[in-house]
Formats: C-alpha cells, sequence, structure tokens
C-alpha cells in the first residue's frame, strides 16, 4: 500500500501544482480586484496542498480522518472552477474588461 500511495503521490506533486500554475495565470489576467485575486489563489492552493496530503493523513491517521479527503477534493475542484470560471466568463461574455479594478 504506502508503495502505490507514494507513486500516485510523486505523480501527482508534479502535476497538479502544473495545472494550478497555469489556472492562476490565467485568473491573475482576469478583471478582478487584487485582493480577490490574491484570496482565490491562496484557497485555491492550501485546497490542493491539503488534498495532496489527505491520503497520506488517512494512511497514517486512520479512517477517522477520511472525510478530510472529500472535503479537499470539494475545495480544490471549487478553487480550480473560480481560477478558470472567472477568465472565461471574462473572454466569452464580450464586455471590455479593464484589469486590476
Amino acid at each position: 500500500m504506502p508503495h502505490d500511495l507514494l507513486q500516485t503521490t510523486h505523480f501527482h506533486l508534479f502535476s497538479v501544482p502544473v495545472y494550478l500554475l497555469v489556472a492562476g495565470h490565467l485568473f491573475l489576467l482576469s478583471g478582478l480586484s487584487p485582493k480577490i485575486k490574491t484570496a482565490a489563489i491562496s484557497a485555491a492552493i492550501a485546497f490542493t496542498v491539503l488534498h495532496l496530503l489527505a491520503p497520506w493523513l488517512v494512511y497514517f491517521g486512520g479512517a477517522a480522518l477520511a472525510w478530510v479527503y472529500p472535503i479537499t477534493g470539494a475545495g480544490m475542484l471549487l478553487g480550480f472552477v473560480v481560477l478558470l470560471g472567472v477568465p472565461l466568463y471574462e473572454m466569452w461574455s464580450g464586455r471590455p474588461v479593464i484589469a486590476g479594478r
């Protein structure tokens, strides 16, 4: 079991942050305020880190911590939906957006 967990963690440890990097940079191009951008990206990073750690918490902490995995997964999903949804909405809405407002 630990070997499979380590292998999966190793793959996700390098692929998920790249996806987060790209989504975060697209989100930074949106017209939201810098405070909202910082909060959304920080939340997405926090949930991503927690979701990468969640299987290990369950492995070492037992079944009592199994609730962490779906909660962090939902938070990570919500974070990525916001990071990618806002730029897509602004791009497809047809209204000009002034960055930094």
